[in-house]
């Protein structure tokens, strides 16, 4: 009662570490930080209130700067018992979120919306990976990936071969990206959300998302709204939807949504009028 989750969440992860030092080992540690709902340390949060911050209010509230003092302590944490361990010159280390901060709290400008949707706001997360020997301190990639890609990634990094395995995946290998590269064998990227959402006070119709290249597609099912095209790397904001004068591109990336919901399978969305 009395521990803060995050704190308890690391101190089980360094324990972890600790016991499994001599042997191969896969941790995935998933904070709640920053997520709701939005507790953090008292000591920590006053020292935000005592700076004028407000206790709740947006997000530069206090209690929400320091849940994120609270997570990037758990970081150094985690990253300094690799090295205590003597293990950092060996240990993968990935770091991402799952979806992009809630809007009435995060600032995800200059993206479009927060979580649910499927604008930048809501998928566009920080990722960043460190392969020791492979990947370069201080580099950047802009190509767009997915967390369906770190199975493959993980299994070509310890000297699997991910082509080989008898899954079929819906990942692709990151190596090329980590190595310097600039692009993968990969036609496109997808999301599908086949169930009505709340986001920002609005409701989110049920729809699916195509990402190629630069240009991203998010089509309504059932035409409960017209499809919007998006050009991401000249319009980050999602300001100019394209899809009047490129009939054509909205056309082939929405035959090609439907061939990917054929093939794997998708729950279908069921749309009353």
């Amino acid at each position: 009662p009395e521990e803060y989750i995050t704190d308890r969440l690391t101190d089980e992860a360094i324990g972890f570490m600790k016991n499994h030092r001599d042997e191969p080992f896969f941790m995935m540690l998933q904070h709640y930080d920053v997520h709701g709902p939005l507790t953090a340390p008292k000591e920590m949060v006053k020292k935000y209130t005592d700076r004028g911050h407000p206790l709740t209010k947006g997000n530069e509230s206090a209690t929400f700067l320091a849940m994120k003092e609270s997570f990037d302590q758990s970081f150094g944490r985690i990253t300094a018992t690799l090295e205590e361990l003597e293990l950092d010159d060996n240990t993968i280390v990935i770091f991402f979120s799952d979806n992009g901060g809630v809007s009435y709290v995060a600032n995800n400008g200059p993206l479009r919306r927060g979580k649910k949707w499927l604008y930048e706001g809501g998928i566009r997360v920080p990722m960043a990976i460190r392969v020791p020997g492979v990947t370069q301190s201080g580099s950047r990639c802009d190509t767009a990936v997915n967390g369906i890609d770190f199975f493959p990634t993980l299994v070509d990094l310890t000297g699997g071969n991910p082509k080989q395995l008898e899954s079929v995946l819906d990942g692709v290998s990151l190596v090329p990206l980590l190595k310097g590269g600039e692009t993968l064998e990969r036609e496109a990227l997808y999301w599908h959300l086949p169930q009505l959402g709340r986001g920002d006070g609005a409701i989110i119709p049920p729809q699916g998302m195509v990402r190629m290249g630069p240009w991203k597609l998010i089509h309504y099912y059932g035409n409960t709204a017209a499809p919007e095209l998006y050009n991401i790397n000249d319009d980050i904001s999602e300001k100019n939807n394209m899809a009047a004068e490129s009939p054509e591109r909205v056309e082939q990336m929405q035959w090609m949504l439907e061939r990917h919901l054929n093939e794997v399978a998708a729950q279908r969305v069921e749309i009353i009028k």
